[in-house]
C-alpha cells in the first residue's frame, strides 16, 4: 500500500528539484521548508521555528546562519526580548520563495489532474487524517 505513495513522493521531490536547479536555487530541501515557514509566518523566533520542523534549536541556528549568510533571511532584533531574534525572510528569500511556491503549485496542478474533484477531496481528506494520525503520536 505505501509503494505508490513513496513513488508520488519521489516524483514530486524529482520535479521539485528539476524546477529547483532549472531556477538555478542551490538549496537542500529543509532549507526550503524553512524559507516556507518563515514566509508563511512573515517573522519567527528560532526557538518557534525549531518546534515546528521538531528539530533542536542548535541545528535550527546552525540552518538560519547558513540562510543569513546566503541572504535568503535577515535577523531582526527582537524588542519584546532583547535576548532573542525574529526572522524573516530578505527580498532574495522573498523572490525565492515565490518562485518556489509557483513551481510547487503547478507540480501539484500536474500531479491531480488524473483525478477527478471528488477524488482530488477524498485524497486531500485522507492525506490530513494520515498526518494527524502521525502528529498525534
Amino acid at each position: 500500500m505505501m509503494k505508490p505513495l513513496f513513488a508520488l513522493l519521489e516524483s514530486y521531490k524529482a520535479q521539485m528539484q528539476e524546477q529547483m536547479k532549472a531556477h538555478d536555487i542551490s538549496l537542500d530541501v529543509v532549507h526550503v521548508r524553512l524559507c516556507k515557514i518563515i514566509a508563511m509566518e512573515g517573522r519567527i523566533t528560532p526557538q518557534s521555528l525549531a518546534k515546528r520542523v521538531c528539530r533542536d534549536k542548535a541545528q535550527i541556528t546552525r540552518m538560519v546562519a547558513e540562510l543569513v549568510k546566503r541572504d535568503y533571511v535577515r535577523k531582526i532584533d527582537n524588542p519584546d526580548d532583547g535576548r532573542s531574534v525574529w526572522l524573516s525572510l530578505s527580498d532574495k528569500g522573498v523572490a525565492f520563495t515565490q518562485v518556489f511556491l509557483h513551481q510547487e503549485k503547478q507540480i501539484e496542478a500536474q500531479m491531480l489532474q488524473a483525478l477527478s474533484p471528488d477524488e482530488q477531496a477524498t485524497f486531500s481528506v485522507l492525506l490530513e487524517k494520515m498526518a494527524a494520525s502521525r502528529s498525534a503520536h
